[in-house]
């Protein structure tokens, strides 16, 4: 069962978002594409449709992480497995797929993960937290997106080696492999556009 936590929930994450964007910058290129796709003022006008309430927010009783919904209004969920520790990385992971929507990004689910863990490993390792990264994501993701992310926050033209290559093509094999074998899902690796919001 889910509750909806927007009135509260809203405003915390907006201030968070605001908080760190005016201490770090969050531009990025997408990992799949290696163009520059992810960039502050995204986050700011993020922050600002989530602080006005018009995306809504829900808590579920049920355990699992968070999610961003697109089906119908675009929404935010927080499972049992957000906490105080992991709750700031995920509301970047999540806030980067809201991104992806606003932008109506034409990305594979197996490229929109891949940046979101990226953004979300990126967050973790500015905030000196790294071991909750690594804890809170599944093991094929987290080594590897730590290290670039470690490696792409040290010097920028990391993105364009084979090194860096080589661990996000591993990362993305493993995405893919989960999405068909576990989740059966076929179609992970195929690029579509988004929609865009819904309101």
């Amino acid at each position: 069962m889910a509750t909806n936590t927007t009135s509260i929930c809203a405003p915390k994450i907006a201030n968070f978002l605001k908080k760190y964007l005016k201490q770090n910058k969050l531009d990025f290129p997408s990992l799949a594409r290696q163009i520059y796709a992810y960039h502050s003022y995204h986050y700011r006008k993020a922050a600002r449709i989530i602080g006005e309430l018009e995306i809504e927010i829900y808590h579920s009783s049920e355990d699992g992480g968070a999610a961003y919904v697109t089906a119908g209004e675009s929404s935010f969920t927080f499972g049992n497995a957000v906490n105080d520790t992991n709750r700031d990385g995920a509301i970047v992971h999540e806030v980067t797929h809201m991104i992806q929507d606003m932008r109506k990004m034409k990305l594979s689910e197996v490229e929109m993960e891949l940046d979101a863990y990226f953004a979300q490993a990126l967050y973790h390792v500015r905030d000196g937290s790294l071991s909750v990264f690594k804890r809170t994501v599944p093991g094929f993701v987290g080594e590897p997106m730590a290290e670039i992310a470690g490696r792409f926050e040290d010097k920028r033209s990391y993105m364009l080696t084979r090194d860096f290559r080589d661990r996000r093509d591993g990362v993305r094999n493993s995405l893919v492999f989960n999405y068909k074998n576990i989740l059966k899902k076929t179609d992970a690796d195929v690029r579509y556009r988004l929609d865009g919001l819904a309101y």
